[in-house]
């Protein structure tokens, strides 16, 4: 697998603290729980996969452009995310869509900092999911215990010096925006 696969589980992972919906009582496999960040989190079972509705991993592995001509297409790729729950919280779903955007971004221009992966993901999810505290730690690969804020703050900081660098200028809402398919303007 590739770091950058690593890199965007952990940032999923992590990312329930502004993108879980919330939820009481029992998750799928389980102890009942008073209340937990994510009404998704206990029903991801892998890293990766090509599932939607079964073994459900945290980065979903289709193959399937869905973009522009089969010829065109074929060096576009879709980022089939199935991870975030369905939220009505506007800043929650503005975080969840820009940021999501941010972090695949930087992959993509080699800001892979893989100081933020995981030792074991769907463990962090879980710990992480189970305390409304926020006070649960999970193993970074390298050792090192984080909790998810601390997680995420060390994704603002890659994010903020990867936008300062003036590497962002392919994001959405940066100015400039890459050529339609094909070339031409629309």
């Amino acid at each position: 697998m590739y770091p950058t696969l690593f890199v965007l589980a952990a940032f999923q992972t992590s990312s329930i603290l502004y993108t879980g919906q919330g939820e009481g009582g029992r998750g799928k496999w389980q102890a009942r729980v008073r209340y937990q960040l994510s009404q998704r989190g206990d029903h991801f079972e892998r890293l990766v996969g090509p599932e939607t509705t079964c073994r459900r991993p945290i980065c979903n592995a289709r193959d399937e452009a869905h973009v522009g001509h089969a010829a065109a297409a074929a060096d576009l790729a879709r980022l089939h995310v199935i991870f975030h729950d369905t939220t009505l919280t506007h800043s929650s779903n503005y975080l969840k869509a820009g940021v999501t955007q941010l972090v695949p971004a930087m992959l993509e221009a080699g800001w892979c900092d893989c100081g933020t992966v995981l030792d074991d993901p769907l463990a962090a999810l879980t710990a992480w999911g189970h305390d409304p505290s926020l006070q649960a730690t999970a193993s970074l690969a390298d050792g090192r215990r984080v909790t998810a804020v601390e997680h995420q703050q060390m994704f603002a900081r890659a994010a903020r010096r990867f936008v300062e660098a003036g590497d962002a200028h392919f994001v959405p809402g940066s100015g400039d925006h890459p050529r339609p398919v094909g070339g031409h303007a629309r």
